[in-house]
């Protein structure tokens, strides 16, 4: 791929960062600063809070390694330098899918209304549960990408002009098993909450889609708020689904190297990995109302300063 082709799509993924921090950390401190004027937090926003540092960190690292990838490939060649980023970024993505996991289970208990005793369980229990449940993400998610660390052997960058061709066809070998190695890890580790995540998407389109065909039943058309609520719930939950296999697959490709070095797509598929999340918590922001009235004062406020 030409260079001056890399450094654009370079600059798009810096842009995204850039928004998708800021987006996150002003989620964090709105919370942050209501829970010190209220001395206490409701359930989904502790999730949410720890949802937007993870993200955070996942934006930033994976904007570190794009860097250091395309202007200081050299650093790569040090295998324990490697195996640390490769561990890093894998625990960050995992962190991330099950907090967002994590968090639709959550909507799927409280919003729904399945009178299954599992369900009946955690509806009662799931709030004081949630310390307990982001301990667990966490401690999974690091189970699940110590292994990239030492299973994923080291392969060098370059293949010297003097080697032979022996060594390059086990070069090669060596390759094609490292990105299955690396995909095969990736799987294993996201399908899991994945496959919870579209089950609890699943169920909450399934209720409110349900819950909705009820109340128009009772009353004259979509004209009601509620109704309007619902069916505006619904929509947003099959856009996230969309969003999340859209992401997985995205990743899935990243982590497989099936998309040689040269094609425009090996970058092409960073930027939608980037832009997903953060169009994910954009969207959270703009249907909380509070969150959505002090982002446009502090908009505001800017637009004055400068």
């Amino acid at each position: 791929m030409d260079f001056s082709l890399q450094k654009i799509f370079l600059i798009v993924m810096f842009a995204e960062c850039f928004v998708g921090v800021a987006l996150h950390v002003f989620v964090v401190a709105f919370h942050l600063m209501r829970w010190k004027t209220l001395k206490s937090q409701k359930t989904y926003t502790k999730i949410l809070t720890c949802l937007a540092i993870s993200r955070s960190f996942l934006l930033l690292h994976m904007s570190l390694f794009n860097i250091l990838l395309l202007f200081f490939p050299w650093v790569f060649h040090n295998i324990n330098l490697r195996s640390t980023f490769l561990v890093e970024v894998n625990f960050l993505h995992f962190t991330n899918l099950w907090i967002t996991t994590f968090l639709f289970g959550f909507y799927c208990v409280k919003i729904t209304s399945y009178n299954h005793t599992l369900f009946i369980y955690l509806k009662t229990r799931v709030s004081r549960l949630v310390p307990h449940f982001i301990a667990a993400c966490i401690l999974i998610s690091l189970a699940s990408s110590l292994p990239f660390g030492y299973c994923v052997f080291y392969l060098p960058q370059y293949i010297s002009a003097n080697v032979s061709m022996e060594n390059m066809t086990m070069h090669n070998t060596a390759y094609k098993e490292n990105a299955r190695n690396k995909t095969l890890l990736f799987l294993v580790g996201s399908f899991p909450p994945f496959l919870i995540y579209c089950v609890a998407i699943y169920l909450l389109i399934r209720s409110l889609w349900h819950h909705t065909r009820e109340m128009t039943s009772s009353e004259k058309g979509f004209q009601n708020p509620n109704i309007e609520a619902h069916v505006k719930a619904v929509k947003s939950m099959t856009l996230f689904l969309f969003c999340s296999i859209l992401y997985f697959v995205c990743m899935s490709i990243l982590f497989s190297d099936v998309i040689h070095d040269s094609n425009p797509w090996k970058m092409v598929n960073p930027i939608i990995i980037f832009a997903l999340p953060s169009v994910h918590s954009a969207f959270i922001i703009s249907s909380n109302f509070k969150l959505k009235q002090t982002l446009i004062e502090i908009y505001h406020s800017l637009i004055k300063c400068f």
